[in-house]
């Protein structure tokens, strides 16, 4: 510590980090880390493998994070906040409730499609028994199902039981991972055949008694 001229004193250069320098750096880190996960899967993948990806020293690596599971959750975090940013968004764009149910499922099952790779590793680990991701894959079902909820009652005037959406989530979360293992050499997935099946399973699941959903999706 040095004294300025005024008598007070003052803290050597470098004492206190810079939040703005550390959020880059974290942020470096987690791209190299996006690339060696999404390549090697979960488990694979070590600190000095993300370290060389990312292009920075161990000691800063550590600085951040304390091992590649901790590594592992901050992506699939980041993952969880984006997609449902995106649902609120989106129903937030549409007036009637079939609408911002639809748009709602549709954005779910487009951003796995969008992720590619990395999402169905990180969704693989994720549903793995004790796994650092399951409760947040458990808290990221109940934040959208909470906001499908909101929109059936103010729409329907009834409240549905959660677990019917939590069907539904987990059944367009399977049909994305389904989607994308038959997905061509770009990794895009058949959109039109893939938004047919999810309104039929959505319609199905929240269509109004006596309303008829959409038609059913028939094999070539």
């Amino acid at each position: 510590m040095t004294t300025r001229r005024d008598g007070s004193a003052s803290r050597p250069a470098g004492a206190d980090s810079d939040p703005l320098d550390l959020d880059l750096t974290r942020h470096k880190i987690l791209k190299g880390a996006s690339e060696v996960f999404a390549r090697r899967g979960s488990r694979a993948p070590t600190v000095d493998e993300i370290v060389k990806a990312s292009s920075v020293a161990r000691r800063t690596f550590y600085r951040s994070f304390r091992n590649t599971d901790e590594v592992l959750l901050a992506l699939y975090e980041v993952a969880c906040a984006k997609v449902i940013e995106r649902i609120r968004r989106v129903t937030a764009e549409h007036d009637d409730a079939w609408g911002k149910l639809e748009a709602g499922v549709w954005t779910f099952l487009e951003f796995h499609s969008e992720a590619g790779q990395l999402l169905r590793v990180l969704q693989a680990e994720a549903m793995r028994p004790a796994s650092p991701l399951e409760r947040r894959r458990e808290d990221q079902l109940d934040e959208i199902a909470a906001i499908f909820e909101r929109e059936i009652q103010a729409s329907q005037g009834r409240r549905i039981d959660p677990m019917v959406l939590r069907g539904l989530l987990l059944a367009v979360e399977g049909l994305s991972n389904a989607f994308l293992a038959r997905a061509n050499a770009e990794g895009e997935i058949d959109k039109k055949r893939a938004r047919k099946v999810m309104l039929r399973i959505m319609g199905a699941t929240l269509a109004p008694d006596g309303i008829p959903g959409p038609p059913m999706p028939l094999a070539k």
